[in-house]
């Protein structure tokens, strides 16, 4: 009788330790993963002009490649306009332009698999060439912040930052149309 109730109270004792060890085990954890995507597609001039400053929205098609993402697809609308006063720029054609930047944009990368990472971009600044039918070429450089996901990427957090290249195929009163390419890095924080 003795040894049971010495076994009772040895077991009672443990009990809050033992439950203790498995809620810490519980915990969600934070995992950052560093990724690369490479990317390539094309842009056509949207409908959006959130400012009304006579500039339309941009919907951007790209496909990316990442040993993080796999491959993927990335869904975009930027909305640019120049600043007042104009800030000049060289094109990487090396002909004259003009900074515009980022009023409003946003991004949905489908993953393979095919889970969603939202971005809400904070910054982007791009060259725009003065003469796009002599020199069609731009670049541009931005940021942005993830904001959530899907499935595997569901509350994922994270940065990002993008830099790349691109050329206008058509620039006139009828809108917009051209190519782009660059290569996005970040970090990409998941709770497990």
């Amino acid at each position: 009788m003795e040894r049971s109730r010495i076994l009772f109270l040895l077991c009672a004792l443990s009990l809050p330790l033992f439950t203790a060890g498995c809620e810490n085990s519980s915990r969600a954890q934070t995992t950052t993963i560093p990724f690369t995507n490479n990317f390539a597609g094309s842009f056509v001039n949207g409908t959006v002009d959130t400012n009304d400053d006579g500039f339309a929205s941009a919907v951007v098609t790209e496909f990316g490649q990442s040993e993080v993402i796999g491959l993927n697809a990335i869904s975009s609308r930027l909305e640019m306009s120049p600043v007042d006063p104009v800030e000049p720029c060289i094109t990487p054609g090396g002909g004259g332009g003009t900074i515009a930047f980022l009023v409003a944009g946003a991004q949905v990368i489908t993953a393979d698999g095919p889970d969603q990472i939202y971005v809400s971009l904070t910054g982007l600044s791009q060259c725009v060439p003065d003469d796009a039918a002599a020199d069609p070429g731009f670049s541009y450089e931005g940021q942005g912040v993830i904001t959530g996901g899907t499935g595997a990427y569901a509350g994922a957090a994270g940065t990002v930052s993008i830099t790349g290249t691109g050329a206008y195929l058509v620039l006139d009163e009828s809108g917009f149309f051209g190519t782009s390419s660059g290569v996005m890095e970040g970090s990409l924080e998941l709770t497990q």
